[in-house]
């Protein structure tokens, strides 16, 4: 994997002055084998199609999500303790509660200080997301990766944030769990965070109630994040997906989607739509 650092600073200095789609040559680097044919190296410059305006940490102005996710930052850079997590996992009890809205713009956050980097992985290999947010779309990544056996910098690409590089899901395979549980991830995880001490790792995964995927993800983390929608999961079901995961990789948990009445001296209108992100602690 002596090609992901260069790969990592080609994607994320990129400039931001044209948009493009990814150039394909065909051509293969000498000597590389490969059990089947993958795409080549990328020159991904600005996404070919609208970014979500989901993506709200990407705007210059205030507001209170982004108010949130600053806050959301400040804790896991600095209220953890004398080692702050580098590999920060995603996750929540169901579908359909903001995980990888959290994960994105957390991820934009992140990559707003001037010395942090940031990786933002896609491991929801079977509802993959994050790649549309940023306006990408049927891009190879990580599920070629683990079942090719190529080199990870092939599927590096970057993303109009400064200082933050995707690895998109990719294809949806036929068989995620053994993908997401094999030793190539577990490899990938660890030379990522022992080769890269400035650089964080922001993983998207799917419901661990739902699928095994995050389960076998959880071991190989430093933080776990729980987003929670008001009225969605309830309280018992969190409650055991606490119990199920590493109970001390607890970060915090994130309550998306919660109304609060307008705070006028602010200006964030009478509700703000993504609600009140809370971190509750042990």
């Amino acid at each position: 994997m002596g090609k992901i650092s260069s790969a990592f600073e080609k994607a994320a200095g990129q400039k931001k002055g044209g948009a493009g789609a990814a150039s394909a040559t065909g051509d293969k680097a000498p000597g590389k084998q490969t059990r089947q044919a993958v795409s080549p190296r990328r020159d991904l410059r600005l996404a070919a199609h609208p970014l979500d305006p989901n993506l709200v940490t990407l705007s210059t102005e205030s507001s209170f999500a982004t108010e949130q996710f600053r806050l959301l930052k400040t804790h896991l850079r600095y209220g953890m303790g004398d080692h702050p997590p580098r590999s920060i996992m995603v996750t929540s009890a169901l579908p359909g509660e903001g995980k990888s809205f959290v994960a994105a713009n957390l991820a934009i956050s992140l990559a707003q200080n001037r010395k942090e980097h940031v990786v933002l992985i896609d491991c929801d290999l079977r509802k993959p997301t994050i790649q549309k947010l940023f306006g990408m779309k049927n891009l190879p990544g990580l599920s070629e990766y683990l079942q090719n056996g190529t080199d990870i910098s092939d599927f590096i690409v970057g993303t109009v944030q400064e200082k933050l590089t995707l690895i998109p899901a990719g294809r949806p395979p036929a068989n995620p769990l053994e993908l997401l549980a094999s030793e190539e991830m577990a490899d990938l995880l660890q030379e990522m965070k022992h080769r890269y001490k400035n650089r964080y790792m922001i993983i998207d995964t799917p419901p661990p109630t739902m699928t095994a995927e995050a389960n076998a993800l959880a071991r190989q983390v430093d933080a776990i994040l729980l987003v929670v929608r008001k009225g969605r999961a309830s309280a018992d079901t969190v409650s055991d997906l606490v119990e199920n995961l590493n109970r001390e990789k607890i970060a915090g948990v994130v309550f998306n989607h919660f109304e609060i009445p307008r705070v006028s001296a602010l200006g964030y209108g009478r509700y703000a739509k993504y609600g009140k992100y809370k971190q509750y602690y042990k």
